[in-house]
This record gives structure tokens, C-alpha cells and sequence, in this order.
């Protein structure tokens, strides 16, 4: 915790009264949009393994004699969870002499001390923003060097990656759309394309098609200029015209020129002690108080053939 600042104008003094909680104010933070899109899915294991079948054709014309027809193949797919930690420590007593001295606190438990759960609470915030802006979608798992902690963005597999890997296994085949056009009609005609090259029967299974906050609000205004209307509601503006079909905007897809859609039942978010992203074991060592965290996460595909995207950011 650095603290310079405020020593430097406040001085490393403390008096009692001048200050409270409602003085100290905490930067925005981004709060969890994507994890919302992917069901919950508890679990007591570190991968989930699944398949899938699909028969092939059995009907054909009646004759006495046998002809059996049709067929079966069951494709492997599995979801693998990542283990993910949040290490935290501090020393409360350096902020005992100074302006922030009121979240300070007579009990010789550090770990009581106001402190400590404003710190919590401001870790989890920030946990939240962690995993939307480097994890969930951009995410690369990082090699481990013991001693040393993963930078942002190396915790677990996101959903780019994922995509990525699936295309290059040629379990999912991109739309061919070629780059995203910066007009907004034009990027409006983009999407319905992109749209009418799903196949019509997985296509009104499809709930949302994701994408950047920027792409998100390129097709609403685009929206507003195709169809001349005055809409009732904001919403209407993100639907794809004669669909059911949304457009999402998300801030963890942000920078990104992919779009994706897939079933909602196609997608999942697997976690192992589902309790523990937000409560924090707290452990205070010779007046060094240590707060900490672990948790098994990933989000996932179940059958990456109903997965579909534009043929851009492949790498």
C-alpha cells in the first residue's frame, strides 16, 4: 500500500475526527459483464469431459430384403478448469500515524482493524475487474515460475484463445466476412451477413452475438440510419432485424474486431468452490496481516461446430 502521497500532504500524523470513511474514495472499476452470458455450472472437478453424437441418415425405401442404414459418432469434448489465487498482504500499522489513522483501531488483532476489510472489500472489486478485462475473454494461461506471480491476463484460457485453438483443431470453421467496416450501415449489413450464414436450425437457438462496447454502439447508431425509425426503446436497436438475435457489447471485448455467437445452452462456466471468489481467509503473522483466496474457473464450449465467429484476430 502506498501511502507516500498522502504523507507528503498530510503529513505523518494522525487527528482523530478529521477524517472518515466517506473522505477516502475509491477509482471506478469495471464490474463483471461476461461471466453473466456463461450458466453457472458448480463442480467438484479440475476438467469436465463430455460428447457429442451425431447419427447419420437411417430412412430409406421399404424392401423385404435387410438393408440396415444409419450410424453413430460420438465426438469427445472436455472444459478445462484453471486454478486461480488471490495472495494479499499488507502492514495496517503504517497507516496509524497519518491521515488515513481512522481505519485504524485499538484491538491488538490486526485483522479486526477497519482496515483490513475496506482492503477485502477493494480486492474483490478489483478481482472482478481482473477477470473481465484480462481473463475472461482475452486470457493466455501463463507458465509458471515458482516464487513469481502470473501477470494479468495468465490465469486461465479465455474465450479469444479458445476460439482460436478451436479453428486451428478445425473443430470450428470461421464465417468468411473479412474485416470489420468502420462505417455503421455498413457494419450493420456486416452483422445481418454474418447472421445469415448460420445454418436456420441453429440460428434461432442463438441468443446473443458478441462483440466490443464499440462494435455494440457502430451497429446501433448504423441501426438508427438503415431503418429510419424511431424506436421505443434503446433495446430495439440491438436487435438484429427479423431475429430474435442481440448484439451484446462487452467490456472485456474491448480493442477486439471478433464476433461470436453460439447457443446459450452451448455455453458454460465451470468452478470448484463457487463460495470462495468472494470470501477472503484473513491471517495475521507478526502484525503482518495476509489475506487469500483459491478457486478452479474456466468458461467454455460444449460443441465448438455451433460455434461462430468472423474470420478475423485468428491468432
Amino acid at each position: 500500500m502506498d501511502i507516500s502521497e498522502i504523507i507528503a500532504e498530510h503529513g505523518a500524523v494522525y487527528k482523530a475526527g478529521s477524517a472518515s470513511m466517506t473522505d477516502l474514495r475509491t477509482k471506478y472499476v469495471q464490474k463483471s459483464e461476461s461471466q453473466a452470458f456463461f450458466p453457472t455450472f458448480p463442480t467438484d472437478s479440475t476438467i469436465l469431459d463430455g460428447g457429442r453424437a451425431e447419427f447419420s441418415n437411417v430412412i430409406q425405401r421399404f424392401q423385404t430384403a435387410w438393408t440396415p442404414k444409419g450410424g453413430v459418432t460420438i465426438t469427445p469434448e472436455k472444459v478445462q478448469l484453471y486454478e486461480i489465487k488471490i495472495d494479499f498482504q499488507e502492514l495496517p500499522d503504517k497507516i496509524e500515524a497519518s491521515w488515513l489513522g481512522f481505519l485504524a483501531d485499538k484491538e491488538l488483532d490486526r485483522t479486526k482493524w477497519p482496515i483490513v476489510k475496506w482492503l477485502c472489500e477493494g480486492l474483490l472489486e478489483k478481482s472482478d475487474e481482473d477477470m473481465e478485462l484480462y481473463e475472461i475473454y482475452g486470457g493466455v494461461p501463463a507458465v509458471i515460475t515458482p516464487g513469481t506471480a502470473t501477470p494479468a491476463g495468465g490465469s486461465m484460457m479465455g474465450i479469444k484463445k479458445l476460439i482460436n485453438t478451436a479453428i486451428t483443431a478445425g473443430k470450428c470453421v470461421p464465417i468468411s466476412m473479412g474485416a470489420v467496416p468502420t462505417g455503421e450501415v455498413a457494419f450493420v449489413d456486416y452483422v445481418e451477413d454474418f447472421v445469415d450464414q448460420i445454418p436456420e436450425i441453429l440460428r434461432s437457438q442463438i441468443d446473443y452475438i458478441f462483440m466490443s462496447k464499440t462494435l455494440q454502439q457502430r451497429f446501433q447508431r448504423g441501426m438508427r440510419t438503415k431503418y429510419n425509425v424511431n424506436y421505443a426503446q434503446v433495446t430495439d436497436l440491438l436487435l438484429v432485424q427479423d431475429t430474435k438475435i442481440q448484439v451484446a457489447g462487452l467490456a472485456s471485448h474491448t480493442g477486439s474486431n471478433k464476433i461470436w455467437a453460439t447457443p446459450r445452452n452451448n455455453r458454460i462456466r465451470p468452478i470448484k468452490k463457487p463460495k470462495n471468489p468472494k470470501i477472503f481467509k484473513i491471517e495475521n503473522v507478526d502484525r503482518l496481516v495476509k489475506c487469500y483466496t483459491d478457486w478452479w474457473e474456466a468458461v467454455g464450449f460444449w460443441c465448438y461446430a455451433y460455434l461462430f465467429t468472423n474470420d478475423v484476430e485468428l491468432t
